[in-house]
């Protein structure tokens, strides 16, 4: 067993005389040594989490540094906002109005500047869903948010320049690239991605536990069953076979029942939705009307003379 040189340092005591090692270095109480401090050692030796245990003190550091991590985060996307949303909206709202390309180029330089995906999409996130903004141009500055959040590891990472943080720091960067490289370019791809996100919207309208559940399939139960057929593989490859082939086939039926058999309908009837598309066109419109009469309301206000506020009809 290999321990740090300084660790073991002032305990050790090393041998003296003719006693010799194939190693170069011996030591007369390394055995005693290992069995105190390395294999029945306690790794929690001090703090106010000493008393603890390992296992419990573990528990708890890690539950408290979640919480304090996550404090942090919030309070910090908070004065974020609060310091730069107005400009950064400004310059969001003009890159809907660029080329996709260069949108993406936006959405990646705010995020890079403050650190933070959620100034991007939170500006963007109201704007579609009063319809004033469409799905397909917010799409391009959120892929731009979601490689710019990628530096903020990648900074991290290079702050120490150790082999492992750069490499997870490059895997995250690299999968996010991956993923636009497929979904992105190509219109028809990029419809998938539209078409999914409109679809969810659309259930997520009628039950808010929608985002949850899918969270929880796409990002615990997809992955782990995905993983577990891997493992399975390393033990059988026919075994592995034949999991996969059915994972594929039931991921397959899901589909075909949901498209051509109409799965869709017995979720929500075809009656609901369309009432539902109506229902949601009329909130779209009185919305746009009252940001319309705001935005006359603003702008006779300013054209006022001697600072005195234009009447406006309602």
């Amino acid at each position: 067993k290999k321990v740090a040189k300084e660790a073991y340092a002032s305990f050790l005591v090393a041998c003296s005389g003719t006693t010799t090692c194939d190693s170069g270095t011996c030591y007369t109480n390394a055995g005693e040594f290992f069995d105190e401090n390395i294999k029945t050692g306690r790794t929690i030796k001090g703090g106010f989490l000493k008393d603890a245990g390992d296992v419990a003190g573990g528990i708890i550091g890690l539950i408290l540094s979640l919480l304090v991590l996550c404090g942090a985060l919030i309070v910090m996307v908070k004065l974020l906002h609060s310091l730069v949303m107005g400009q950064a909206k400004k310059v969001i709202m003009k890159g809907t109005q660029m080329n996709d390309y260069l949108a993406i180029l936006v959405g990646l330089g705010i995020t890079i500047i403050v650190q933070s995906s959620s100034v991007t999409t939170s500006a963007l996130t109201p704007l579609v869903g009063i319809g004033v903004l469409p799905v397909h141009k917010m799409l391009p500055m959120t892929l731009g948010a979601n490689i710019g959040t990628t530096f903020t590891s990648m900074f991290a990472a290079l702050a120490v320049m150790k082999y492992g943080s750069l490499q997870i720091a490059f895997c995250h960067l690299l999968f996010n690239l991956t993923g636009i490289l497929i979904w992105f370019p190509v219109p028809v791809m990029r419809r998938v991605v539209l078409r999914a996100a409109c679809t969810l919207g659309f259930y997520a309208s009628y039950w808010r536990l929608v985002p949850l559940i899918y969270i929880l399939v796409m990002f615990v139960a997809v992955p782990g069953i995905c993983l577990l057929i891997s493992l399975l593989y390393s033990a059988s490859v026919a075994g592995g076979v034949v999991v996969t082939l059915l994972f594929l086939g039931a991921v397959a039926g899901l589909i075909f029942w949901w498209v051509k058999l109409g799965g869709c309908y017995k979720v929500v009837s075809l009656e609901e939705r369309e009432a539902r598309k109506a229902e949601m066109e009329q909130e779209m419109g009185q919305v746009k009307d009252q940001c319309l009469a705001t935005a006359e309301a603003d702008g006779q206000t300013a054209e006022a003379p001697n600072g005195s506020a234009a009447p406006v009809e309602v």
